[in-house]
């Protein structure tokens, strides 16, 4: 704080902050976290398959008029340093590819189209 380093330690309800203790009293409950969505799959039944989060393409795995099954990788996308490999949500041909390797994607940016 200010520049300046300090040293605390908490055990319970008190905390330790540069040599003083300071008591506390925790009120109500801590939130639940909320699931992430998974960025890995289109919503079930979709044509196009969207970056569920901004990334960069490091791959492409299919082409225009290739035949894809449900769960194929089209791409793998790499987001906060993990690479994810986004899945066809259902079978089908290939249509569009809107992406190419180096690519900077948005979120719900459209990757491919599946007919």
């Amino acid at each position: 704080v200010d520049g300046r380093p300090h040293k605390v330690e908490l055990k319970e309800n008190t905390a330790l902050v540069d040599g003083i203790t300071y008591r506390f009293e925790l009120v109500g409950e801590a939130a639940k976290p909320k699931e992430a969505p998974s960025p890995e799959k289109a919503p079930e039944g979709e044509g196009v398959i969207k970056a569920i989060m901004p990334g960069k393409i490091i791959a492409v795995k299919v082409k225009e008029g290739d035949r894809v099954n449900k769960g194929d990788v089209v791409c793998i996308l790499e987001a906060m340093k993990m690479e994810n490999e986004i899945q066809a949500a259902k079978p089908g041909v290939i249509k569009e590819v809107r992406i190419s390797p180096g690519d900077d994607v948005e979120m719900n940016q459209v990757l491919v189209v599946i007919e």
